[in-house]
C-alpha cells in the first residue's frame, strides 16, 4: 500500500495505523460510522493536525480493505470530511529574498530547497537540527 511513497511519509503512516489499531484492535471494522469518526475528531481538537491525518489515514484504509482485499465493508465513512487543516502555513519567500539565496550560507539554501508544492515558491523550512 505504501510502496509509491517516500521513507519519511511511510513511516508517518506506519505511526498512524499501528495507534488506529491499538486503539480499536477489538472493534469490527464494518460497525465504523461517520458519527464515530467525527466524535474521535473532535475529541482531538487540540491536536488540529493529527485529527486531521487519524481521518485521511481511516479512509485509505478502508478503501484498501474494499478494494485490495475484498472486504465486505460498507461505503467509506471517511471521504468529503470536514478537517481542521493547515493551522500555522508558511509562507512563501518574497522574490528578493529567493535572489539573494545565492549569496546565502549553505544552511539557509538548504532550508530553501523546500518548495511550496502549490505555487512553486521557496518557502522556509526547519533544518534538522530544529533550527530555522
Amino acid at each position: 500500500m505504501q510502496g509509491k511513497l517516500s521513507a519519511e511519509t511511510q513511516q508517518a503512516y506506519a505511526r498512524r495505523m499501528d495507534a488506529i489499531l491499538e486503539k480499536n484492535r477489538d472493534k469490527a471494522n464494518s460497525k465504523t460510522t461517520r458519527q464515530m469518526l467525527r466524535k474521535g475528531h473532535a475529541a482531538m481538537s487540540d491536536k488540529p493536525r493529527e485529527a486531521d491525518w487519524r481521518i485521511q489515514i481511516v479512509s485509505l484504509l478502508w478503501n484498501y480493505g474494499q478494494n485490495k482485499l475484498d472486504w465486505p465493508l460498507d461505503k467509506n465513512p471517511a471521504p468529503a470530511f470536514d478537517k481542521y487543516e493547515v493551522q500555522n502555513p508558511f509562507e512563501p519567500w518574497p522574490d528578493w529574498m529567493v535572489a539573494k539565496l545565492v549569496d546565502a550560507p549553505e544552511k539557509v539554501r538548504t532550508a530553501a530547497q523546500r518548495r511550496n508544492r502549490h505555487a512553486g515558491r521557496f518557502i522556509p523550512g526547519r533544518m534538522d537540527d530544529g533550527s530555522r
